[in-house]
């Protein structure tokens, strides 16, 4: 299992993008898809490139904001905390930022 809190780069990351993640969540599994991984601006040297990652769900399916256990469908396992953001439309957006 991967603590990104910690760890996760955005070349471990990336490809991901695409794959569909299981957030393992109360009182069942929700499933999100990671739609894409977004670089931000470098503010020093001594850390990692900042980036956000977004997924997305159907807008009836709601994962409230918390640090989740999701696993990849390529097998990996992540820890992550996820946000959902305002998602006007068909689906339900969220975030998980990393500086």
């Amino acid at each position: 299992m991967t603590n990104i809190q910690d760890s996760l780069t955005i070349g471990m990351i990336s490809s991901e993008v695409g794959n569909v993640f299981i957030a393992h969540s109360a009182p069942k599994p929700i499933k999100i898809r990671l739609c894409k991984v977004v670089e931000h601006k470098i503010m020093s040297k001594e850390f990692r490139v900042p980036f956000t990652l977004i997924f997305e769900s159907p807008k009836n399916v709601f994962l409230v904001e918390g640090n989740y256990y999701l696993t990849s469908e390529s097998g990996k396992m992540y820890v992550m905390h996820v946000t959902p953001i305002v998602s006007p439309g068909k689906k339900q957006f969220y975030q998980a930022m990393y500086n």
